[in-house]
């Protein structure tokens, strides 16, 4: 194992690649371990009932944002690179993606109006955490990593999260404050984002203009499949969640959120890889199918040994990692994360896939596979939580995980032949 580790590093030596995983890395770093030291602090402060009630919300407007996104992420980092010196097409990009996203953003407030109308359990909860949603229409991670400069990026996330710690720890006293938590991380991401924005404009140079309609179009169109594909794979995490919230117990919500939010921050860890090594995988892909297999082959064996020690620690340690989230013994939550543990693992592996797919221009298959994937999410949780006990209620992140990794490796294999046979 020491051998392909050390024969691995030096073949990624002197790689941009690298550092694009640096200092993502750190990006989701710094996410990971100041949420590891809000989370106790919001469960010690509102219980864990009320910390599943936030957690809902939280999940609703993620799931939103991924729409609002609208695939921009992985679009947008392309269509900036492959424009690097040429500052009009990257201003373009710049004012077609944020004036999608404002519009997504548009429609959004609209279906929550016609939702005020509806007797939807935690409703309140959902509007108090719209800046969430906010922040998505203001991201620049896009150019940011489009750019490949991602320190400025780096720097203005880790101050809105010191900020949300901050200001929650001064405001949240109870479980009446709940309510205000998503108001607080949304309102300190909106602030940074809307600082980088400006920035992007000031050195840029920079001048947004709102788009023809004709390029409005176009991304609404390139993108559909992407975001489809997205939202699909957003809700496959989010099902049971929303389900838990309209069926269950809050403390049941609680226990299965907290782990939820676990697996989440790993998922943050395994995104920052994929986007890291997702420009060179376009690169080496045009170079010949020799080369990308020996490429994948080297980040599947790195990223295999990696989330699987860590898949291994997380069965050993569960009872410890909800300590220390939650500030008490939770067996309910322990045994659920024990039946997560493999989850990052089989993850990390459906990221290879997926980027496979992506570089290949697979979008209709990759959106096509997500929605028999969402609908299979529907299926098994019903199934889950009409007939088997609640202990058994964290087997289906588990479930869904190791059924999209079948699924995507047969895709695979058929993309291979078809790739080979041209």
């Amino acid at each position: 194992m020491k051998s392909i580790i050390k024969s691995s590093l030096i073949k990624l030596k002197g790689q941009k690649v690298v550092a694009n995983f640096l200092n993502l890395s750190i990006i989701q770093v710094s996410n990971v371990v100041l949420m590891s030291v809000l989370y106790p602090i919001i469960t010690l402060k509102i219980g864990i009932e009320e910390f599943g009630i936030f957690i809902f919300a939280n999940t609703f407007s993620n799931l939103a944002a991924t729409l609002i996104n609208y695939g921009t992420n992985q679009s947008g980092i392309r269509d900036i690179a492959e424009n690097i010196d040429n500052k009009t097409k990257q201003s373009n990009v710049f004012n077609e993606i944020i004036s999608i996203r404002f519009l997504i953003f548009i429609a959004y407030i609209i279906f929550l109006v016609g939702l005020s109308f509806i007797q939807i359990r935690y409703f309140n909860y959902i509007i108090w955490a719209l800046p969430l949603v906010i922040a998505e229409v203001l991201n620049p991670l896009f150019f940011f990593t489009g750019i490949e400069k991602l320190k400025t990026y780096n720097l203005a996330n880790l101050i809105s999260k010191v900020l949300s710690l901050i200001l929650i720890v001064l405001l949240i006293q109870s479980k009446q404050d709940t309510i205000l938590v998503n108001l607080i991380l949304g309102s300190c991401s909106c602030f940074v984002f809307a600082y980088l924005l400006f920035t992007i404009l000031k050195e840029k140079y920079f001048s947004f203009k709102i788009p023809a309609l004709i390029d409005i179009r176009k991304i609404a169109v390139d993108n559909f499949h992407l975001t489809i594909n997205n939202a699909s794979v957003q809700l496959q995490q989010s099902i049971m969640i929303f389900v838990l919230a309209k069926i269950h117990v809050p403390i049941i919500l609680g226990a299965y959120s907290l782990c939820d939010k676990v697996i989440w921050c790993i998922r943050m860890l395994i995104i920052s890889i994929s986007m890291a090594i997702y420009p060179k995988s376009v690169q080496i892909f045009a170079e010949g199918n020799v080369a990308w297999q020996q490429y994948k082959s080297l980040f599947r064996k790195l990223i295999t040994i990696s989330f699987f020690s860590l898949s291994v620690g997380i069965f050993i340690f569960s009872d410890l990692i909800i300590l220390i989230l939650s500030g008490t013994a939770n067996e309910i939550a322990s045994n659920f994360l024990k039946m997560m543990a493999l989850v990052p693992t089989i993850a990390a592996l459906n990221s290879l896939n997926i980027i496979e797919l992506l570089i290949k221009k697979e979008n209709t298959t990759l959106s096509k596979t997500a929605i028999v994937l969402a609908a299979f999410a529907f299926l098994i949780t019903w199934v889950i939580t009409s007939f088997l006990p609640t202990k058994w209620f964290g087997i289906y992140t588990f479930t869904i995980e190791i059924t999209a990794l079948i699924i995507y490796e047969y895709l695979i294999k058929k993309s291979e032949k078809r790739w080979r046979s041209q």
